[in-house]
């Protein structure tokens, strides 16, 4: 996976940026759509004493105000589940190999040297892993040989 193999704090920086860039999308769609608001408030001040046509953009001028709720809603709540999921990927890219790493640290702390270490990426974590498969391999090699040093 393309993520597993960048750095963490890039990671974290890739995510931290994107969720800044979305919320920078919805400033702008809230700027836009009150500028708008603004101009239809201008025209009817411009025109406030022609009843009907005051009427109707008075009418538009809320429609553009709800389509613009409904809008900012959508997004909102599109930055919120992509910040969301985002996060669940740190958290994967992040946790999972720590974790893991931890598990076969205890393994050979308990002097369990037969479990097989997969090291499926090239960042930090990855880089742990392969250290601990390195020690594992040392660790076996190292009391293979002083077993056959005893026996003779």
């Amino acid at each position: 996976m393309f993520v597993n193999n960048m750095k963490i704090g890039t990671r974290i920086t890739v995510g931290v940026g994107l969720i800044v860039l979305m919320m920078a999308a919805c400033t702008v769609v809230v700027f836009l759509m009150f500028e708008q608001f603004s101009v239809q408030l201008d025209k009817i001040v411009e025109t406030q004493n022609a009843g009907e046509v005051v009427a109707q953009m008075v009418a538009e001028a809320k429609n553009n105000v709800a389509l613009g709720e409904w809008v900012l809603m959508s997004i909102a709540s599109a930055a919120i589940l992509f910040g969301l999921w985002v996060g669940y990927l740190l958290w994967a890219s992040i946790v999972r190999p720590i974790k893991y790493a931890n598990k076969i640290a205890d393994r050979i702390s308990d002097d369990d040297l037969s479990s097989q270490i997969v090291v499926e990426s090239t960042d930090e974590a990855g880089h742990l892993l392969d250290a601990l498969k390195i020690m594992q391999q040392k660790l076996s090699e190292r009391i293979e040989a002083i077993r056959t040093a005893g026996a003779e």
